[in-house]
C-alpha cells in the first residue's frame, strides 16, 4: 500500500539533539481507508520493530527522545 500524495499532509520537521544522536522528525498525517493497517517494511539497520497503536497508548511505550511531544502536537494527547 502506498500513501497517495494528495492525501498526505505535512505538519512540520522537528530536530532533536540527543547526547549520542541527532534526530530529525518529519511529521506527516494521512487517513487510512477503512482503517486498513498496511504492511510495514523496516530497514533493519534503522529500526528494530513496529506496532500499530493509538496515540494515547503510544505514550506508554519506550519512545525515543521528544517523540511524546510529537504525538502531543499532532493528536493533542498527553501522559
Amino acid at each position: 500500500m502506498r500513501v497517495a500524495e494528495p492525501g498526505l499532509m505535512y505538519i512540520k520537521s522537528i530536530s532533536v539533539r540527543h547526547t549520542r544522536h541527532d534526530f530529525t522528525y518529519h511529521i506527516f498525517l494521512t487517513k487510512l481507508m477503512n482503517d486498513v493497517k498496511p504492511h510495514v517494511i523496516l530497514n533493519p539497520s534503522e529500526h528494530q520493530a513496529y506496532t500499530w497503536t493509538t496515540p494515547s497508548s503510544a505514550l506508554q511505550l519506550g519512545l525515543v527522545t521528544d517523540e511524546a511531544a510529537c504525538l502531543e502536537m499532532c493528536y493533542g494527547v498527553t501522559l
